[in-house]
């Protein structure tokens, strides 16, 4: 059934059809670990938007309206949309018409089953880059948990540092790939993988590191234990780990890195407060908070612009972005507390906003204006944004429903 009708100055043609299923996949952020589900196949809903409710799309904002497609399933009634690059394909997870979890592609309509390598039911996806390469974990035919790097159909086992497991977390546009493995001793450490092979990339003294992110240059950032066994984050490049510091505390974690080199992160302070950082060559500065005690960054766009969390005067939790010295509250629609997740280099915030009791819902900020995303019935959440304006993530597609699907948000 096709039903059209007018939202705003948009025509709407809904396609019906949903499935069901279990399964979870899972971005993890500072202090955010969100559930995403999945969705049908070859069925979707597109959806013109201006705003929610009261939310309208305002002249300030300079939005002039947002599209809402439903990017369907595997089978199942769960999916959720994990990442975007530039050419519009999406990755993700969704559930199958069985219940198992899979990692999925999506590009023109058409939802692809990344499959698993080659054991059990299991996959979960961790990014995508401009070749249309995406990296996660799987399953292989002996039930170990291995990285995989999935392109034109072939999903590629990474293999491990001599251990029992390993895992890709991030990939540049060369097909480089940064994620952790097991090693022979039994310690976890970051590794780079390329070309078929993984270097591993050490740690700062103690039994393990973590990665948190590579740029284009192949510099990997993460954190790793010190040889006095404090987490302090790392900057990596060409065989040598670099300690980033700290702001005076005894601990700092790396979360983000753009292409200039700038690592944004968290570290404690001298007086034992956790404050968000900037570091670049060699110096760490202090970004403050927004009023309260703690301020944590996790995303920087190629600009330098800074997005991250930070306690408010009153104690709650609001997103912000951050540049040149000035660090700007993205505010709130009615109270609550707000998730900011991906910035794009235009500055466009996407996250989501949940009023005190109330629903949850994914927005954008631009210009200073915060603007709901819109969604598919119920609940929303938005968790990454290309420099086309092309934001994903997932939807309830009714209040309270347990169905969940990837959703695709169009942004003019």
């Amino acid at each position: 059934m096709v039903v059209t009708k007018e939202v705003g100055n948009c025509s709407v043609f809904m396609f019906s059809g949903y499935s069901k299923m279990k399964g979870m996949f899972k971005k993890v952020v500072p202090q955010t670990l969100l559930s995403l589900t999945m969705l049908s196949f070859l069925s979707f809903n597109a959806v013109c938007w201006a705003g929610d409710g009261g939310d309208e799309v305002t002249a300030s904002s300079g939005i002039k309206g947002i599209t809402i497609t439903d990017l369907g399933t595997l089978g199942g009634d769960r999916s959720a949309a994990g990442g975007i690059n530039e050419k519009g394909q999406v990755m993700g997870r969704s559930s199958t018409s069985s219940g198992e979890p899979h990692c999925f592609f999506w590009e023109n309509g058409v939802m692809t089953d990344l499959g698993t390598l080659g054991g059990g039911d299991y996959c979960e996806p961790r990014a995508i880059n401009n070749k249309g390469q995406v990296v996660g974990t799987s399953v292989t035919s002996s039930g170990a948990l291995h990285g995989f790097i999935w392109q034109d159909g072939v999903m590629t086992d990474l293999g491990t540092l001599g251990g029992g497991y390993s895992s890709a977390y991030y990939v540049n546009k060369s097909g480089q790939v940064a994620g952790y493995s097991g090693t022979s001793t039994g310690a976890m450490h970051a590794f780079i993988w390329q070309n078929g092979v993984m270097t591993d990339l050490g740690t700062l003294g103690g039994d393990w590191s973590l990665p948190f992110g590579i740029n284009d240059k192949g510099q990997v950032i993460g954190y790793s234990a010190s040889s006095t066994g404090s987490q302090h984050g790392f900057i990596w490049k060409d065989g040598v780990m670099t300690d980033l510091g700290n702001l005076g505390g005894g601990y700092s974690g790396a979360y983000a890195i753009n292409k200039s080199g700038q690592v944004v992160g968290y570290s404690d302070t001298s007086a034992g407060a956790m404050h968000a950082f900037v570091w670049q060559k060699g110096v760490m500065t202090d970004l403050g908070t927004l009023g309260g005690n703690w301020s944590t960054a996790f995303g920087i766009n190629d600009k330098g612009q800074v997005i991250g969390y930070s306690a408010s005067f009153t104690g709650s939790q609001h997103g912000f972005i951050w540049k040149d010295g000035v660090m700007t509250d993205l505010g709130m629609f009615a109270g609550g507390q707000n998730g900011v997740l991906d910035v794009n280099d235009k500055g466009q915030v996407v996250g989501y906003r949940a009023a005190d009791f109330g629903p949850i819902k994914a927005f954008i900020w631009q210009n200073g204006v915060m603007t709901d995303l819109g969604t598919l019935g119920g609940n929303s959440w938005a968790v990454g944004i290309n420099n086309h304006g092309q934001a994903v993530g997932f939807s309830e597609i009714s209040s309270g429903s347990m169905a969940r699907h990837a959703v695709l948000w169009s942004i003019k």
